[in-house]
């Protein structure tokens, strides 16, 4: 199935959508086609991540239903089958189903007033197959945490789209897994996903987004978080493949008491080119925002992190703080840190961080003096450098397997 607008009709034709949806998809495609592909030399967004030679044309829909994830709760590194144990009133299933099942909970945000106004994201709202979809109903709240692994079959280009509802006094950990693909030939795959997830008024999210993609596909990600009164949202990014990400984070802090806190572990190697974008917007007083971003750089990759924090004149007694660490791991890899205020409120606390550097070689000696080799010292200290930000991972399945990962990754740097 070809990136057509008559792909968009018939996506939309096999899943006997109502009307509504069809329009949406077919608005979000036109703006798809209205909307250039962004120019490294004059979007600030992308300046530091060249796209050029993205030709959509190289891509093909994966046929409906073949990059539906695989849908499971995690309790104690075990996946089970969420029907066995999600108390009532819990909706987990794809968001095709729920838009059959569902439509007045999921019909606000899949058909907006506005069409898209990132390219990218227009191309997920038009042409998305296989995504998830959640709601936790008021005052419930879900001991087990619930996840959507994603594979790579069926096509050369995926879109798929998640919701995720957290009603008043509820809480939720939810895990996204975008996994590397199997053998599909020698061309280049495109992924481009879209989270969006509502916290309500008093409510708790977890949510964790895992980004292990082939090292040969272009991986975009818009994740989007609004969050209640006295809400709080935990968000936990790892970028550790894909050939070239870029990832939007943005949190919304709409009420009095909203509170968001980001972490991201990014790990590249070779030409790998990861770009993370984040936005910490204060809509309201008295909002908190956190984010910590740590990544490690080898061979020729390189690794971007750009962070707004925002606070119009509404945003009065909000504190923010956003903070960046990159180690370069070798000559040729580079990190870019860009922390961005936009300030109107005169009664805001908001202060970041950065830093970009080699290993500390006060570390190494000192590991060294002790008779552990060079390059084992120097894994160490890069899974030190880590550590802060992977404890924070709220599910130990996923944490123990970002970790395995990293150390893995690590050690091929030693051999």
């Amino acid at each position: 199935m070809e990136l057509t607008r008559a792909t968009v009709a018939e996506l939309s034709a096999q899943q006997s959508e109502p009307e509504w949806l069809r329009e949406a998809r077919l608005q979000a495609w036109a703006a798809f086609e209205r909307l250039p592909l962004p120019d490294s030399g004059r979007d600030e967004d992308w300046r530091r991540t060249d796209v050029s030679k993205l030709n959509f044309d190289a891509f093909e829909l994966s046929a409906n239903g073949h990059s539906a994830p695989s849908l499971s709760t995690v309790a104690q590194g075990e996946a089970a089958d969420p029907a066995a144990v999600l108390p009532a009133g819990v909706i987990f299933c794809g968001l095709d189903e729920a838009v059959r099942a569902h439509p007045e909970l999921v019909r606000p945000y899949l058909a907006p007033s506005e069409p898209p106004d990132e390219k990218f994201s227009a191309l997920t709202a038009a042409l998305w197959a296989g995504g998830t979809f959640v709601y936790v109903p008021e005052n419930v709240h879900l001991k087990v945490p619930l996840q959507a692994t994603y594979g790579e079959a069926g096509g050369t280009a995926f879109a798929p789209r998640s919701l995720v509802i957290v009603d008043r006094g509820g809480s939720l950990v939810y895990v996204d897994c975008f996994g590397a693909g199997g053998s599909l030939g020698e061309g280049e795959l495109l992924s481009a996903a879209s989270t969006r997830v509502i916290v309500g008024e008093g409510a708790q999210v977890q949510y964790v987004g895992l980004q292990e993609r082939g090292l040969r596909t272009w991986h975009f990600v818009t994740q989007r978080f609004s969050v209640g009164r006295d809400a709080r949202v935990d968000v936990v990014v790892a970028g550790l493949g894909s050939r070239l990400s870029k990832s939007f984070v943005e949190t919304s802090l709409l009420a009095p008491g909203a509170e968001a806190n980001l972490v991201g572990v990014v790990l590249t190697d070779g030409d790998q080119h990861s770009d993370y974008q984040t936005t910490q917007a204060h809509l309201a007083p008295h909002t908190t925002s956190n984010l910590l971003l740590k990544s490690a750089v080898k061979g020729r990759s390189r690794s971007i992190f750009l962070g707004l924090v925002r606070m119009p004149q509404e945003a009065q007694q909000s504190d923010a703080f956003q903070e960046a660490r990159a180690l370069l791991l070798s000559e040729q890899a580079k990190a870019d840190a860009v922390p961005k205020l936009e300030i109107v409120a005169n009664d805001v606390r908001c202060t970041h961080a950065g830093a970009i550097g080699e290993i500390d070689a006060e570390q190494k000696f000192y590991l060294s003096s002790r008779g552990i080799p060079e390059a084992e010292a120097e894994q160490l200290i890069v899974a030190g450098f880590f550590e802060p930000a992977l404890v924070r991972i709220p599910v130990e399945r996923v944490r123990e397997r970002v970790r395995s990962t990293l150390a893995r990754r690590l050690e091929m740097q030693r051999g």
